[in-house]
């Protein structure tokens, strides 16, 4: 993965998953796993066994705290010590085996923003390890081998709980309820989102734009249809406040934001492949191309609110 579809899918995340997993960290909630209600047309399975993440994270976290790094955990949202995370003062900027940003707490937004411009676009070799400026590349790369250690593991943990459950439910309504506006003022071929079969970021719900929609119409239909909240997704700072002071929690907190997830009926943007940000197509396709550029007009004002705020949750994660 190179560092710009790394940039996008980070952004994606944002949207997807990290929004709802809160600013400050992943909570640690019960494992309870009651029955699961239906949206759409797939029902989500209970909880997945979180016994073998739990020994990679183990192993990974001892790895790194060998090197001499200050390393802790967090509980993910089956209330299993699955999240490995930096503490201590040190300013810590990395980027995982996945593609994953990591920080520490100390780092500043615009210190993170200056890394990921920095990042080489023409490398496949993604991972990187900055501590206090210094480079520990080498000792993030072993002990990730070492220990077997996936933060995408960590995630689809997160995913296969009752809190992944009731995150992909309330993405489902929202991203619907956008999809009726869009319907109700002149693109009745928009096509409602759906819950995946599988919680594991290989289907993204996704409402799907005609591909044929043009720049000016976009614009047009988010004057009328926004789809993004600033003042809701400020809100959202309490309640994640409140997540993360709850050890019992199965679902997001009544009222928490999550602004719709909106792509195109063409491949690469229509969550497919666990992708809407076409960096799977092929350079020469031309509509490909225009719907890149169309994706940036859906995201200026999430990007916006980003700039402002910074990025949420999974690009924070300490």
């Amino acid at each position: 993965m190179t560092a710009e579809p790394t940039r996008r899918w980070a952004r994606r995340c944002a949207l997807v998953l990290a929004a709802a997993v809160a600013a400050g960290g992943l909570v640690a909630c019960s494992g309870d796993s009651p029955d699961l209600p239906q949206v759409g047309d797939a029902t989500l399975s209970a909880s997945a066994d979180t016994s073998d993440t739990v020994a990679q994270a183990k192993a990974f976290h001892d790895c790194l705290s060998d090197a001499g790094l200050e390393v802790g955990y967090q509980n993910d949202t089956n209330g299993a010590p699955t999240i490995v995370i930096f503490t201590g003062a040190a300013k810590v900027l990395g980027i995982d085996p996945d593609g994953i940003p990591y920080t520490s707490q100390a780092v500043s937004e615009s210190e993170f923003q200056d890394y990921l411009a920095q990042l080489p676009d023409d490398s496949d070799q993604v991972a990187d390890l900055r501590v206090d400026g210094q480079d520990y590349t080498d000792v993030w790369v072993s002990c990730h081998q070492s220990s077997g250690y996936s933060t995408m593991n960590a995630i689809n943990g997160i995913l296969n709980s009752p809190f992944g459950t009731d995150m992909f439910q309330k993405l489902v309504l929202a991203s619907n309820d956008w999809a009726a506006c869009a319907r109700e003022n002149g693109f009745p071929e928009v096509q409602d989102a759906h819950l995946p079969q599988a919680r594991d970021l290989t289907q993204v719900p996704t409402a799907l734009l005609p591909a044929s929609i043009t720049e000016a119409q976009l614009r047009a239909l988010l004057e009328t249809c926004p789809n993004f909240d600033a003042a809701r997704m400020k809100a959202n700072d309490l309640l994640a406040l409140q997540m993360n002071q709850s050890d019992q929690l199965d679902q997001l907190p009544e009222g928490f934001y999550l602004p719709p997830s909106i792509g195109f009926d063409y491949p690469g943007f229509n969550g497919e492949g666990g992708d809407i940000s076409g960096a799977s197509v092929a350079p020469g396709d031309q509509t490909a191309q225009r719907l890149t550029g169309l994706l940036d007009v859906l995201n200026e004002a999430l990007m916006d609110y980003y700039s402002q705020y910074g990025l949420p949750g999974l690009a924070q994660p300490s």
